[in-house]
Parts: C-alpha cells; sequence; structure tokens
C-alpha cells in the first residue's frame, strides 16, 4: 500500500471536496435509501442568483450521485413539486435540465423516470472520464499543497465507510475523490461538467445487485493512486488509472450484458 510522503493534514478528512460535493456527501450519510423521489424533504432553499429550476435540478442530480435515486426510478411530478414546495411549471424546467445532462428520461412531457445507461453510454462515460482524470493528474503540478491535502483526505475519508461495508455511502466517497481529480484542473466550468458525469457513472451502478461486489476493490487502489499524484508520479498514476478505469468499465459491461444474455 502507498505511503503518504508528507505528515497527516490536520484538515478533518469528512471536510473534502467543495461545498457543494461535501453537502451531497453528508447527506447520503444522514438519509436512508429511497426507492423513489417522493420521500420528504426540506423545501428547496430560495437563491435569487439561481433560477429554482435549477436549484431542485442540482438537489435531484445530488440523490442521483449519492445513489439515492437510482436508474430507473420513477419521478412523480405532483410529489416532486410538493417536496420542493415549487409549482409544477417549475419542476418541469427541474427534469428537462437533467434530461439534458443524461441523467432523467422524459416521455412526451408526461412521465419522467432516471435514465438507465446503455452500453453505449456506458463507453462514453468512461472516455470522458480518462480524458478529465488524467489532465487533473497532469495538472497536479501546479496544484497548491491545499489542494493536494483534500485529494488525500477525500480517500481517507472513504476508509472507514469501506470497513463498515457501508456501501453505498463508500461509493460517493470514491466518485468524491475522482471529482478531486478533476478538481485539481482548476477549472469551475470542468467541475461543474463533471459533476454530470459522475452522477451518470453512479446511474450504472443499478446493474449490480450485490453493491459490495462492485465497491469493495477500490479502496487501495484509489488510496495508490492519491500516493503517486502526492509524490509527482504523473506518468505512473495515469498508467494506473488506465488499469483502473478499464477494469471498472469492463465490469459495468460485463454487469449489463449478464442481464440481457442470462446464463443458461
Amino acid at each position: 500500500m502507498t505511503k503518504w510522503t508528507e505528515e497527516p493534514s490536520a484538515v478533518d478528512a469528512g471536510h473534502t471536496g467543495d461545498a457543494r460535493r461535501r453537502e451531497g456527501t453528508e447527506a447520503a450519510d444522514a438519509r436512508t435509501e429511497a426507492p423513489d423521489a417522493t420521500g420528504a424533504g426540506a423545501p428547496a432553499p430560495r437563491d435569487t442568483a439561481k433560477p429554482t429550476a435549477e436549484i431542485v435540478a442540482m438537489r435531484l442530480r445530488e440523490e442521483i450521485t449519492t445513489g439515492e435515486l437510482t436508474a430507473g426510478t420513477s419521478l412523480k411530478e405532483i410529489r416532486l413539486a410538493q417536496r420542493f414546495d415549487v409549482s409544477r411549471n417549475t419542476l418541469r424546467g427541474a427534469l428537462r435540465q437533467l434530461q439534458y445532462m443524461g441523467l432523467v428520461t422524459l416521455v412526451s412531457n408526461k412521465s419522467a423516470t432516471v435514465a438507465m445507461p446503455d452500453e453505449d453510454k456506458v463507453h462514453d462515460i468512461y472516455r470522458v472520464r480518462r480524458v478529465l482524470e488524467k489532465a487533473g493528474i497532469e495538472a497536479s503540478v501546479n496544484a497548491p499543497r491545499e489542494r493536494l491535502r483534500r485529494l488525500r483526505d477525500s480517500v481517507d475519508a472513504s476508509r472507514s465507510l469501506h470497513d463498515a461495508q457501508r456501501w453505498r455511502q463508500y461509493g460517493t466517497a470514491s466518485l468524491m475523490f475522482h471529482h478531486e481529480i478533476v478538481a485539481l484542473i482548476d477549472s469551475p466550468l470542468l467541475d461543474q461538467y463533471f459533476a454530470n458525469i459522475l452522477a451518470q457513472t453512479r446511474l450504472v451502478f443499478a446493474n449490480f445487485a450485490d453493491q459490495g461486489e462492485l465497491q469493495e476493490r477500490w479502496l487501495e487502489p484509489d488510496q495508490h493512486i492519491a500516493g503517486l499524484i502526492i509524490s509527482g508520479k504523473r506518468a505512473e498514476a495515469c498508467a494506473y488509472l488506465s488499469q483502473y478505469l478499464d477494469e471498472s468499465e469492463a465490469m459495468v459491461i460485463d454487469s449489463i450484458r449478464q442481464k440481457v444474455f442470462p446464463a443458461a
């Protein structure tokens, strides 16, 4: 296992990533898994800087990323509007934004479900991840120490979830670690775009009935990648990441095909 090359940070390991991602991770620990999007919740906060539809869309995207909303979940328009205390027109605007992000499927504006990526979509998700995560690794040469501490703290924070076999929460923490890699580029626009990609990544996890089978193997590789980045071994980190993403993509594709072509 890779050892860190600097003294442990005094930064609380539970406070990783920017405020938006931190809020999503904490929300995952605080709530039980929701079978659909109809559960009770606080109304969306009023923010004069953003349309309310965008706020609702971001809340729902967080719930997808944290695994509370899974692929195929029906999104009940009336109940969602009541939950977020918004008009149905505003709610429809939020769902259209999520459709544009590839996270929701709308049918003639009559029904909405959380999207279920097919094989082609999975391949495209991983193409994007390879490009952006490798770019993050390369950009780490210019990253401030605080950014590297956040990268390390992110993967450290996931260890207790892994050891406790809290697989849904651990899956979220692992995704946040990969978001920290892309954050090394220091581009708010790419951060926002990659948040959509990670939400789409989370949707493909629905193909695994046993989340432990999917998640348990990634802690040490995440730690190893973080150690390589922090120690400046960028070429080695990129090569290791490629292998990591290849294995993850193959697992997802195999799980999809097993549903289409079940064993006799």
